[in-house]
């Protein structure tokens, strides 16, 4: 059965930190682990959506992504992906915590987009971008943006195109709008809210209203000013949303309409436990972009992209010039490189203080040009690239001389070296790569069998030469080298190559080290030289039966193996080159994987001056008790149990079935005048805690 929090629940603040996140998407923090002798998974190749107490929640007005949970993974390196129709529009890196946040994107706390990706842009976050969490470039969990929020916050569907929030009496409706076509939600899956702390702790003793799918559910009275009744219904045509909310005192629909605090809370799935999991929180009236100084700019704000690099090579009787360039690529979702300006400027003014050049706008696809120049001036040349109606920062080549300098002329010709040297057709050269290397000038060159050169300068297919010529297959390279002064080298170590079928792959991996947890071994081994991608082999104890179901393929040098049983295993890990060869095995590896803890959360927690505590969650374990503790900050800065502060002690747990685990409902008892604690741990007497819980 879904679970739907009552409209009465009390909901965090809607800019929430830490813990607080969890309980704005109405989560608990319960892992439902199975685990078989001899299976195994670690983060597929494709993702899936998170099992709790791991989530994505994206929020997608503001453009930023809240992590939580994977605590498997603390202290390790994550890389969120944000992807649409495939393509990467940002990305960011951020440190797991360890706690119940393990880190954030473009909100204050956390990292920008772009930060240990170079992918500098803060994404326009928009239904159907999938967010994906990678360790060591394995996807391990993903989150669908979904399509329901308000005008101005989401695209709106043309044949729906505007949104209210009305009053009539002590009725108050407020409408929102889905694309159907667009990753729209389950209609079962969406909660709306208003969030009012002021408002509502005034008239009603709450700091949120909500409304959930089904017939009208009347609030449980608090406040001095009566209470509501709400519900939440899609429209027939699947592109419209209705929240009503009717409440005792009409005034209070007022305050709820004036206040603002509009969300619309969206999931993709359910989990046995009441998880919502793949959030997404369509918040009115927020503002994208950056979500604190510093960080990139939107896609709509993004300047030209510059050049990467440039050449320029003057022809032998200084009346021309080609100019050759590296393309320039915009970030994910600005405005597309739509040219580029090459400018030849003098280098002495005139008496006026002029600089006189020559100027051509070329096409996107271009990345060369020819500049008509005065033989007896001296240039500096530059190259922007044009993106709508804005121009990039320049890339400097520098100046080309010419005949009236006064200075000899530069008759030396380039050294070129390359390495290693090319073969024939019948026999070539094996290789992973090829380095080209020159005394003075640029280097171009082609891998199509044509030649570098043509004439005094580099080909019409030539390319700027930027560093090692991969080789993934066979392949005629020609390369030829050029200085500013038109003077010019062909190489004379170039010609076929083919893939070196035995490089990096002639042995296996060395230094394999398994780091045993909870479920998991963490394994890290030493890179090989020109290697593509890595495959751990997991074994049984003997060290000679396969497990059935092994770990992906991976690109890094470490991977995490989730979902062991509890026992001895044995690990080794084998090279794979660009040509497909996989090396011999590495030397095996042991590791002995304990039992996975229970896992426990708090889900609600009640008190009010002259009124018991209590506390409400939940847990993986079926058997013991778990007792509630004041919280304390130990040495790390991590909120624990204060065991000398047992608030509540030896509560029962109480079957969740049919799904697994179970439920527990500690009550002091005693009626408590002081607040308790400021925050409250729940502990199993297993020994496992839940994260930490503020007391209202």
């Amino acid at each position: 059965m879904i679970h739907h929090p009552p409209p009465g629940a009390t909901a965090p603040d809607p800019h929430p930190r830490g813990r607080h996140r969890r309980a704005l998407a109405g989560l608990t923090a319960v892992a439902l682990v199975a685990t078989t002798a001899g299976v195994l998974t670690a983060g597929t190749a494709f993702a899936a959506i998170p099992t709790a107490p791991d989530n994505l929640l994206v929020f997608p007005n503001r453009d930023f992504i809240t992590i939580e949970g994977y605590q498997s993974h603390a202290g390790e390196v994550g890389t969120i992906e944000l992807t649409r129709a495939g393509q990467i529009v940002g990305s960011a890196q951020g440190t797991v915590s360890g706690g119940d946040v393990a880190f954030e994107i473009n909100h204050p706390g956390g990292v920008c987009w772009g930060a240990g990706t170079g992918v500098n842009v803060t994404p326009d976050i928009q239904p159907g971008d999938i967010a994906t969490i990678k360790f060591g470039g394995t996807a391990f969990g993903d989150s669908t943006v979904q399509s329901a929020g308000f005008p101005g916050a989401v695209p709106t569907p043309t044949t729906n195109t505007t949104t209210k929030t009305t009053v009539d009496g002590d009725t108050l409706t407020v409408e929102g709008v889905i694309d159907p076509a667009n990753n729209a939600p389950d209609p079962a899956n969406m909660e709306q809210r208003i969030v009012n702390p002021d408002g509502f702790r005034t008239s009603l003793g709450k700091r949120d209203i909500r409304a959930v799918p089904g017939d009208f559910v009347t609030a449980p009275k608090t406040g001095t000013l009566g209470t509501y009744k709400s519900k939440l219904a899609v429209g027939a045509d699947g592109k419209t949303f209705t929240a009503t909310y009717v409440f005792e005192d009409p005034a209070v629909a007022t305050v709820a309409r004036d206040g603002g605090g509009q969300r619309l809370l969206q999931w993709q799935t359910v989990d046995p436990a009441g998880n919502r999991q793949g959030v997404s929180i369509a918040e009115a009236g927020e503002v994208g972009g950056p979500g604190f100084g510093g960080c990139p700019s939107g896609p709509g704000d993004a300047a030209a992209p510059a050049a990467g690099s440039a050449a320029v090579i003057r022809s032998a009787d200084k009346t021309s010039a080609k100019v050759t360039w590296s393309a320039a690529t915009a970030q994910p979702g600005a405005t597309a490189v739509s040219g580029y300006s090459v400018e030849a400027i003098a280098t002495t003014a005139s008496a006026a203080g002029e600089k006189p050049g020559v100027v051509v706008r070329t096409g996107a696809a271009a990345t060369s040009t020819t500049l008509a120049l005065d033989p007896a001036v001296t240039y500096d040349v530059e190259v922007r690239s044009l993106a709508g109606t804005g121009l990039s920062a320049p890339y400097t080549i520098g100046a080309v001389a010419g005949t009236a300098t006064g200075a000899p002329e530069d008759t030396v010709i380039p050294i070129l070296t390359v390495t290693p040297a090319g073969g024939t057709e019948a026999a070539p050269a094996a290789a992973t790569s090829v380095t080209a290397t020159s005394d003075n000038g640029q280097i171009f060159y082609t891998d199509d069998g044509s030649l570098a050169t043509f004439g005094d300068g580099p080909s019409s297919t030539a390319k700027l030469y930027t560093g090692p010529v991969a080789i993934t297959k066979a392949a005629n390279l020609s390369f030829a080298a050029f200085d500013t002064a038109g003077n010019s080298a062909k190489a004379a170590q170039d010609g076929w190559y083919t893939p070196d079928a035995a490089a990096g792959t002639t042995t296996g991996p060395t230094g394999l080290k398994a780091t045993a947890g909870p479920g998991q071994v963490t394994l890290a081994w030493t890179a090989v030289p020109n290697a593509t991608g890595y495959q751990v082999v997991a074994y049984q104890a003997d060290g000679t039966t396969k497990l059935a179901t092994q770990p992906p393929a991976n690109t890094g040098t470490s991977q995490v193996i989730t979902g062991l049983a509890t026992g001895d295993y044995k690990f080794t890990v084998t090279a794979k080159n660009a040509a497909g060869t996989v090396s011999p095995e590495s030397a095996q590896v042991s590791a002995t994987v304990t039992a996975v803890a229970d896992t426990v959360a708090i889900s609600k927690v009640t008190w009010k001056a002259g009124a018991e505590l209590r506390v409400i969650g939940s847990t993986s374990a079926t058997t013991g008790t778990v007792t509630i503790y004041a919280a304390k900050t130990d040495a790390t800065g991590k909120l624990v149990a204060d065991t000398t502060k047992p608030l509540i002690s030896n509560a029962a747990l109480t079957s969740a079935a049919p799904a697994a685990g179970s439920s527990f409902d500690a009550r002091s008892g005693a009626k408590l005048n002081a607040r308790p604690a400021t925050q409250v741990v729940a502990k199993l007497s297993t020994g496992s805690e839940s994260a930490a819980v503020t007391v209202p």
